[in-house]
C-alpha cells in the first residue's frame, strides 16, 4: 500500500499515546493504515518515542515505502542514528527500483546526512592473530567475520562487545559510543581454559569403512584368481592348438587334456572376475556411502586385461 510521507494534526493526543490494539474487524491492510496515522499524528505532535513503534508495526503488517521514510525519520528524531541510516538506505534502495526518483533523492540526502553522525565500531586483534573458533558480538548481536576489522555503524550509547572461543574464557567490554566518531577495541587474546573438556572427535563411519575394505579385499582377491586362471587358461589353449591343428586333436597328438585344461582354467577365471567384480563393487559402494570426516571424493577403477599368453589387472584409485 503507498502511504506518502505527511505530518497530520490531530488533536487526540492523549488517545493515540496508547499502544495500538488489533481490532476484530480489521484487516491486516487496514490495521496498518490506522497505526500509519496514529504513528503520523504522535509525530506531529513531538512524540516520536510512541511513534516509532505505531510505524514499525505498520511496516511490519504492510511494508511500504513511504511508512518506511517516516520510520527512519522517527529513528533520527529519537536518536537511533545507525537504524534511521540503514533505514533510508533501504528506502533509497527500493524507490531507485521503483523508479520514483524523488524519494530516492530524499532519501539519500537524509541518509548522507547521517554518514557523518552515525557512531561507528571497529573490532581489532592481537599481533598473535585471531584464535581459531573465535565470534565477536555487540550487544548479543554477533558481528560476521567478513565484517571484523571495519567500522560498522551503530546507534550512539552504551554498547557491550564480547568475545569467545572454544577452550578459552570469554572476554567483554562495555563502551561508549559517540556521535561521529569511531571507537576502535582491541580484543585480547583470550586466556585457556584451564576446566575445558578437550573436544571429542567422533569419528563416524569407521566401522562400515572396515567392512569395506575387507570386502574389497576380497573382492581384488577374486579378481587375482581370475587373472591368474585366465593366464593359465592362455597358456593351455596355446598349448593345445599347437597339438591339435585346426582344433582337432587325437589320441596321438596329446593334446585333449591340454583343451580340457584350458577350458576348466577360463571357466574359472570367468567366476573369478565376475564374483571378484561383484564383491569389489559392494566394497567400493559400502566405502563411498560411509560417513566420512573429510569432504574429498573417493574413485576406484579397475581395468582387468586378457590377451594371448598374458593377463593383467590394474586398480587405480583416490581416497
Amino acid at each position: 500500500m503507498r502511504r506518502p510521507f505527511t505530518s497530520l494534526s490531530v488533536g487526540l493526543v492523549v488517545a493515540l499515546a496508547l499502544p495500538g490494539v488489533a481490532r476484530a474487524d480489521e484487516t491486516p491492510a487496514q490495521r496498518a493504515d490506522r497505526l500509519f496515522n496514529e504513528g503520523n499524528a504522535l509525530a506531529n505532535a513531538g512524540d516520536f518515542a510512541a511513534a516509532c513503534p505505531r510505524y514499525d508495526e505498520s511496516n511490519r503488517l504492510d511494508r511500504a515505502i513511504g511508512t518506511e521514510f517516516n520510520l527512519a525519520d522517527c529513528y533520527q528524531n529519537v536518536g537511533k542514528t545507525a537504524t534511521a541510516l540503514s533505514l533510508f538506505r533501504s528506502v533509497e534502495d527500493t524507490a531507485k527500483t521503483a523508479g520514483k526518483v524523488e524519494r530516492q533523492n530524499s532519501a539519500h540526502q537524509r541518509a548522507e546526512a547521517l554518514e557523518k553522525l552515525v557512531p561507528r565500531l571497529r573490532v581489532t586483534f592481537p599481533a598473535s592473530g585471531e584464535v581459531p573458533g573465535l565470534e565477536v558480538s555487540c550487544d548479543a548481536k554477533r558481528i560476521e567475520h567478513d565484517d571484523l576489522g571495519r567500522g560498522l555503524a551503530f546507534d550512539p550509547g552504551t554498547h557491550t562487545v564480547t568475545a569467545k572461543a572454544p577452550a578459552r574464557l570469554p572476554w567483554s567490554q562495555t563502551l561508549q559510543l559517540v556521535a561521529g566518531q569511531t571507537t576502535v577495541v582491541a580484543v585480547p587474546e583470550l586466556a585457556v581454559d584451564p576446566n575445558a573438556v578437550p573436544p571429542v572427535v567422533v569419528r563416524r563411519g569407521g566401522t562400515q569403512r572396515t567392512l569395506a575394505l575387507i570386502t574389497g579385499g576380497v573382492g581384488l582377491a577374486g579378481l587375482a584368481v581370475g587373472t591368474a586362471f585366465g593366464v593359465l587358461s592362455i597358456s593351455d589353449h596355446s598349448t593345445a592348438s599347437k597339438a591339435c591343428p585346426s582344433f582337432v586333436c587325437t589320441a596321438a597328438s596329446g593334446g585333449v587334456s591340454d583343451w580340457q585344461n584350458a577350458m576348466t582354467a577360463g571357466n574359472v577365471s570367468t567366476a573369478g572376475f565376475i564374483v571378484g567384480g561383484v564383491v569389489l563393487a559392494a566394497g567400493v559402494t559400502l566405502f563411498l556411502t560411509a560417513p566420512k570426516d573429510a569432504t574429498r571424493e573417493a574413485s576406484v577403477a579397475i581395468r582387468p586385461a586378457v590377451g594371448p599368453g598374458t593377463g593383467s589387472l590394474t586398480v587405480l584409485g583416490s581416497f
